[in-house]
């Protein structure tokens, strides 16, 4: 098997999903084997996005609510929504408790946290 393309470091690859109904189903299925590492359309490499837009549904799968209170963690989860909480709020227990996905004591991790460091 060859080698696949490497991106220039100029470059950045993006992830576009598409809206419809049921497709969002369908595109967390897709999203996930793509990450895997598990398609032919990628090598069978991992796919490396660097860029996630969707619309309708689409933007769903493609969203994050990072919040500073238990309120967004808990209107991000209601979503269906990853959920990134900050501690550096005015009640940062509340957002421990709220139980987010991540937590992140400075604006600064959060590109760490999505993978875009």
């Amino acid at each position: 098997m060859s080698t696949p393309p490497q991106p220039h470091p100029q470059h950045k690859s993006a992830l576009v999903l598409s809206g419809g109904g049921a497709y969002g189903a369908f595109a967390v299925g897709i999203m996930k084997v793509l990450f895997a590492g598990r398609s032919p359309a990628t090598e069978y490499q991992p796919l490396d996005a660097n860029i996630f837009a969707g619309t309708s549904v689409g933007a769903f799968n493609a969203a994050v609510m990072v919040g500073d209170t238990a309120h967004d963690v808990i209107a991000g989860r209601a979503a269906g929504m990853a959920t990134i909480g900050v501690t550096y709020g005015f009640n940062p227990q509340a957002v421990i408790d709220a139980k987010p996905d991540w937590t992140i004591a400075t604006i600064a991790e959060l590109p760490g946290v999505l993978g875009i460091a």
